[in-house]
């Protein structure tokens, strides 16, 4: 056993890490890939169950959100290329707030003009509703599935992009250039709830402050944007998804099944995917061993249900108005399964007509 890791020894991003936790003040910090012995499936399968509580009771979650791997740390040099905006955008602009402010100044009595403006950051468009997976280069770590559940379930988190820091909360989120500030509003329509950023939904609704049909519409948003992340394994697809999925069922009192929580089969079972059937594939051999070919986690590509008004930006829209309607002559006579541990086990749904 090990009485400890000299600094030096570890990568950049763990050491960024520590000098940040030390300068809030804060005593103790976790980092999955240091804390879980690695290739050994035992000890993972046993941390991985804990990680969402992990993540879920932490003070501050740190996210290298700009990091590729752990030897790029997580305190970049800042991008200075001014952005190329379109004329007539001066709204933009303003919201932006890139104008420039002109000082004059003088050095050893030599005088100069200093022209300033604010850092032209755009790290917010990774964190609203309609761009929540775009720009992954900028912000390698929105692409892992893994990272999508603890983002989600933190508390609070700060997140260290290429361009800028952003923070989330269940309440907010706010990114340095002022663009993004968001807050949550409890007291929002069904509607004007669901434009809200999947954190602060889903922090509602584990809060149990929107009805169960809100919950479940929520749910679909996160698995549209969640089926579309990257995972080293494929077999890991409902284990990064597991924490969550407990947390829903727990508030919400129902099962779950396969990515689906089981009131909401009837409906869930609408998805399809967003692009041609020639960019899509079902998983096989390994991938295929804990996911029913009626699941959405079955293909490997993105995918989105269908809703009474369709998602923006998605590739088609299949329902642009009316209600979705049951047809209770099917009913659900069985459904097995539960995310007890980092597996689902027991994956299995009986339909009568």
């Amino acid at each position: 056993m090990l009485d400890g890791i000299p600094l030096q020894n570890l990568p950049k991003t763990f050491r960024d890490g520590i000098y940040i936790t030390r300068g809030l003040g804060i005593r103790y910090f976790w980092i999955d890939s240091l804390c879980i012995v690695q290739d050994d499936m035992d000890d993972w399968t046993r941390e991985a169950a804990k990680m969402a509580d992990i993540y879920g009771n932490s003070y501050l979650t740190l996210a290298a959100t700009g990091s590729r791997n752990a030897t790029e740390g997580c305190l970049f040099s800042r991008s200075v290329q001014l952005r190329r905006m379109y004329d007539g955008s001066a709204e933009v602009l303003r919201r932006q707030r890139l104008q420039a402010t002109k000082f004059h100044a003088s050095h050893n009595g030599t005088p100069f003009t200093v022209y300033a403006r604010n850092f032209s950051g755009q790290a917010h468009e990774n964190f609203t509703q309609a761009g929540s997976n775009t720009r992954t280069l900028l912000a390698p770590l929105l692409s892992r599935a893994w990272c999508f559940q603890e983002r989600m379930i933190s508390q609070r988190v700060v997140h260290f992009h290429k361009e800028e820091m952003v923070w989330e909360c269940g309440t907010c989120i706010s990114c340095e250039c002022g663009f993004l500030q968001t807050s949550s509003d409890t007291s929002a329509s069904s509607e004007s709830f669901r434009e809200q950023p999947t954190k602060l939904q889903i922090a509602q609704v584990l809060q149990n402050k929107r009805t169960k049909l809100e919950a479940f519409d929520t749910w679909r948003d996160i698995i549209r944007l969640y089926s579309s992340l990257l995972l080293t394994k494929e077999s890991d697809r409902f284990p990064a998804l597991a924490g969550l999925a407990v947390r829903f069922c727990s508030v919400l009192n129902c099962g779950y099944l396969a990515g689906f929580l089981d009131e909401d089969i009837p409906r869930a079972l609408l998805w399809v995917t967003t692009v041609s059937p020639d960019d899509v594939y079902r998983a096989s051999g390994n991938e295929s061993e804990e996911v029913p070919t009626w699941s959405w986690a079955s293909i490997l590509y993105r995918r989105f249900f269908r809703n009474e008004r369709p998602f923006i930006g998605s590739a088609y829209v299949l329902q642009t108005g009316g209600k979705f309607n049951t047809d209770h002559r099917f009913r659900i006579v069985a459904v097995q399964g539960k995310p007890d541990n980092a597996y689902m086990t027991g994956s299995g749904v009986t339909l009568r007509y």
